[in-house]
C-alpha cells in the first residue's frame, strides 16, 4: 500500500512538474550531449509501438523513416525467460533473482511505452550502432530531459561500465555515467 500511494504521488508530481522530477536540465552546461560534442541532433521523434521494443531499445520515426533506436549508457533486463545470460547479470546488478529481473525488464518495455507515446523527443547519436543495428541514441522527451536518467530514477535500468577502449567523447561519456550514478544513489 505504501509503494502504490508513494508511485500514485510521483504520478501527481510529473503531471504538475515533470521537470522537477526528472531534472530536466537547460542544454548549457548539462551533463547530456549536445551537436557540438560529436553528437548530431535529430528532432522531431516520435516512439513507434512495436513488440520488439524494450526498456532500453524500441522503434522510432523520424523524417518519415522508422528505425530502431538503442539507448546509450544503460541497460534495462530483458523481457523473455530465454535471455539467461543477460537476466542474470542484471539480476546480480539490480541484487535480485533472475525472476525479478524479468519482471522489472517487462515494466521498463511498459514504462517506456506508457511515457513516450505520444511525445516528440529529440535524439542525439554520434551515428554508431550496436551489435543488432539499433542506432545508440540518448533520448530526450519534449519537457523532460534525459529518458536513460528516467529509466534511472525509476529503478528500472542499470548504468554499465563504459567500454575499455578508447574513442571520442570518452570524456563526455564518463561525464554522463557519473551524473546517471549520481540519480542511481538518490
Amino acid at each position: 500500500a505504501e509503494d502504490l500511494r508513494d508511485e500514485a504521488e510521483r504520478a501527481a508530481a510529473l503531471l504538475e512538474n515533470p521537470e522537477r522530477l526528472f531534472g530536466s536540465r537547460p542544454r548549457t552546461g548539462s551533463a547530456g550531449p549536445s551537436p557540438g560534442e560529436g553528437f548530431k541532433e535529430l528532432s522531431g521523434a516520435t516512439y513507434v509501438p512495436s513488440p520488439r521494443n524494450k526498456g532500453d531499445r524500441f522503434m522510432v520515426s523520424h523524417a518519415g523513416q522508422e528505425f530502431l533506436v538503442r539507448l546509450l549508457w544503460v541497460t534495462c533486463p530483458p523481457t523473455l525467460p530465454e535471455e539467461v545470460d543477460e537476466l542474470k547479470s542484471q539480476a546480480a546488478y539490480f541484487k535480485i533473482t533472475p525472476e525479478d529481473a524479468l519482471v522489472v525488464g517487462r515494466r521498463a518495455q511498459k514504462f517506456t511505452s506508457e511515457f513516450l507515446k505520444d511525445k516528440p523527443m529529440s535524439l542525439f547519436t554520434r551515428g554508431l550502432k550496436d551489435e543488432h543495428g539499433a542506432l545508440l541514441v540518448e533520448v530526450r522527451p519534449e519537457g523532460v530531459g534525459s529518458f536513460a536518467g528516467v529509466l534511472v530514477d525509476n529503478g528500472l535500468a542499470a548504468i554499465p561500465p563504459l567500454p575499455t577502449r578508447a574513442r571520442r567523447g570518452r570524456n563526455q561519456d564518463e561525464a554522463v555515467v557519473q551524473a546517471l550514478k549520481d540519480r542511481e544513489a538518490t
